[in-house]
């Protein structure tokens, strides 16, 4: 009886030490946190509504440029916007041209990511800096254009004729763009840029363009596809240009099927 009891007790003591042995090896950080959802239904909420919806700029020479005379979009960010309408509803891109296949949302630097945040539009295609930062809030495409930054003075500023004389002077650069961290951040790594200049935020590029006719600032940086489309008789860009900013198409993180269309029109209007 003695023994039979004894070896009870050594399996319950041995049932105990595991349960123990468990508990205390588990790590409650090794469960990895789930990715969002995928949901498949935009494309076919796309197709239900007879058009895709792209966020776009109205105001960029080459990249998407709105025609007044012809109400029509044109560039490489409106060709990409096309030809992924076109394969979503499996037609030519004359086709999606023709049908309207795209509805197209004018957007601002300051209103693009609420507009995508919010659904009011399936993808952007609006000069759109890839960032760690804004790879978090959304999912991006692959790169369809590298641009980079450039500052923009009046013809009469004979002073300003570079980088260099820029030390001191008063710089505009529009709120929520990468204008004014990349070019500080180039100037700290620039041994040869001792120069410490001042930036000033406005709500956008007209209002920057404003204050540099004005007399406001002293300059105006920003990319350069988008300072190309506010050169005038008036105004010059510096030669000097910094720091390759690679754009991408934006979803939200539960559309992400929807970049497996854009990337390969991405491929194949870049090619």
């Amino acid at each position: 009886m003695k023994k039979k009891i004894l070896s009870i007790l050594l399996v319950l003591c041995l049932v105990v030490l595991t349960g123990c042995s468990s508990k205390s090896t588990r790590n409650p950080e090794a469960t990895p946190t789930p990715e969002p959802e995928l949901d498949d239904r935009i494309i076919d909420d796309i197709i239900d509504r007879g058009c895709l919806v792209v966020g776009v700029k109205t105001d960029v020479p080459d990249l998407c440029l709105y025609d007044e005379t012809t109400g029509s979009y044109e560039g490489l960010e409106a060709d990409i916007a096309y030809s992924t309408a076109a394969k979503i509803f499996s037609v030519s891109l004359h086709e999606a041209v023709d049908r309207n296949l795209v509805e197209f949302v004018p957007v601002t630097v300051n209103d693009r990511e609420e507009k995508l945040r919010w659904g009011q539009i399936d993808l952007m295609l609006a000069t759109y800096t890839i960032t760690a930062e804004r790879a978090e809030k959304f999912s991006l495409s692959d790169s369809y254009y590298t641009d980079y930054i450039g500052v923009m003075v009046l013809k009469n500023r004979d002073d300003l004729i570079g980088l260099k004389s820029l030390d001191g002077k008063r710089i505009g650069v529009v709120k929520n763009t990468t204008a004014e961290d990349h070019m500080t951040e180039y100037i700290e790594k620039n041994d040869d840029l001792d120069i410490e200049p001042y930036f000033f935020e406005y709500k956008d590029y007209d209002h920057t363009r404003e204050a540099l006719d004005s007399k406001e600032i002293d300059a105006m940086a920003a990319d350069l596809s988008v300072l190309n489309g506010y050169v005038d008789e008036k105004s010059r860009i510096l030669e000097n240009s910094f720091v390759g900013q690679h754009y991408a198409g934006a979803v939200k993180n539960e559309n992400a099927i929807l970049l497996q269309f854009v990337n390969k029109s991405i491929a194949e209007c870049i090619k």
